[in-house]
């Protein structure tokens, strides 16, 4: 939720890294999709996932 305080710094975070990461073919999505955050097992937020080659891999 980006009216979530800790939501919105962790967003800010990561955009000031985003060029950073994209020269790396790495990208940010963001995603609002309760029923998706579901299927990959995120139950709290805010949370970070990174897939490698479709494979969703939790960010502790």
């Amino acid at each position: 939720d980006e009216n979530d305080p800790t939501c919105r710094e962790i967003l800010e975070e990561l955009e000031t890294i985003d060029d950073d990461t994209d020269k790396h073919g790495i990208q940010f999505v963001k995603s609002n999709d309760a029923k998706l955050a579901a299927e990959i097992g995120i139950f709290s937020f805010p949370a970070l996932v990174y897939y490698e080659t479709g494979v969703p891999i939790m960010y502790d």
